[in-house]
């Protein structure tokens, strides 16, 4: 029993200084240096480049190429009431027959990809105040308890 202590002890302290030995060793090392280029593929042409003119280092502006700087896109902003959303055409333009007679404005129907609705709105306003206004108007039918001012950008 001894004998296993004693070979178990020496094991231990033999892999402890093994390992410390070399990641001593590892640090007096120096770094490793990676080179990418294949030495004797490289092109050893010397190209004297003293003798340009600098007429030939500056890039010719062909009179098609000079154009005027690009412009912004104009983005109109539009706000929209909107009265209702239905899940098909029929029930938008049913709530419109039934309803357009309570109001002044126009109501229209639009199909939206992103939600997969036909949406009931009224003619698009120039500012968010006069959307407001009529939205509060409307909203005292039961009808257009629900109306809501959107904005919509186009670009011009």
């Amino acid at each position: 029993m001894k004998k296993y202590l004693a070979l178990a002890i020496s094991l231990l302290l033999f892999a402890c200084s093994s390992s410390e030995k070399t990641s001593q060793e590892s640090a007096k090392k120096e770094p490793q240096v990676y080179v990418f280029d294949d030495v004797s593929k490289v092109d050893t042409t010397k190209t004297d480049t003293t003798k340009v003119e600098s007429k030939e280092l500056q890039p010719e502006v062909l009179e098609e190429q000079k154009t005027e700087p690009l412009q912004p896109p104009l983005i109109s902003e539009k706000f929209l009431v909107q009265v209702g959303a239905y899940s098909t055409k029929e029930r938008a333009e049913t709530f419109i027959k039934e309803n357009q007679s309570k109001i002044q404005q126009k109501m229209e129907v639009f199909y939206t990809e992103k939600v997969k609705l036909f949406i009931v709105q009224l003619p698009p306003f120039p500012n968010r105040e006069d959307a407001e206004k009529v939205k509060d108007n409307i909203r005292q039918f039961p009808a257009f308890k629900d109306a809501f001012v959107t904005m919509s950008r186009e670009t011009k």
